[in-house]
């Protein structure tokens, strides 16, 4: 398989300051709810896709977009991420929740979407981007929001 230079996570816009303020990306630790290896996802597609919704509640990126905003970091690709694929097995994911995930969002290309279960510094970030409606742009451009179009929001949509 044909490795890529750099991978992408994508996350809300909301959430990338948290993220630069851990120092981190870190592994979800919601998923020891389902008694999973906690994962940070990531995908080589530079462009969004709407499998990399933060929440059940948002139907497309513009929704997205226009309620807490799209952001993404970029690091180079390591040799400690594993496809999908792998970590099907190794994660401890139930068979049914793989079944969820695949009917939730038909055009999956798990092909494109890889797991690391370490979290990742800030160190190995090569950028750090929000979508502007139209394009990628540099987030230190921007600033750091507290508050996202006059919300205050919790970990639920992150």
């Amino acid at each position: 398989m044909n490795r890529p230079d750099y991978i992408f996570h994508y996350t809300s816009e909301f959430r990338v300051n948290q993220i630069l303020e851990s120092g981190e990306l870190k592994t979800n630790r919601n998923s020891l709810k389902r008694k999973e290896t906690p994962t940070i996802w990531l995908s080589t597609q530079p462009e969004w896709e709407d499998s990399a919704l933060k929440c059940i509640n948002f139907k497309n990126k513009e929704q997205q977009h226009q309620t807490i905003g799209l952001g993404r970091i970029v690091v180079p690709f390591s040799e400690q991420f594993i496809t999908y694929g792998k970590w099907t097995h190794a994660s401890g994911v139930q068979p049914s929740l793989v079944s969820q995930m695949k009917a939730s969002f038909p055009n999956f290309d798990r092909t494109k979407w890889w797991a690391s279960f370490r979290n990742i510094p800030q160190a190995e970030f090569l950028s750090v981007e929000y979508w502007d409606g139209e394009q990628w742009c540099n987030y230190y451009e921007k600033g750091t929001p507290t508050e996202y179009n006059g919300i205050f929001l919790n970990s639920y949509f992150m």
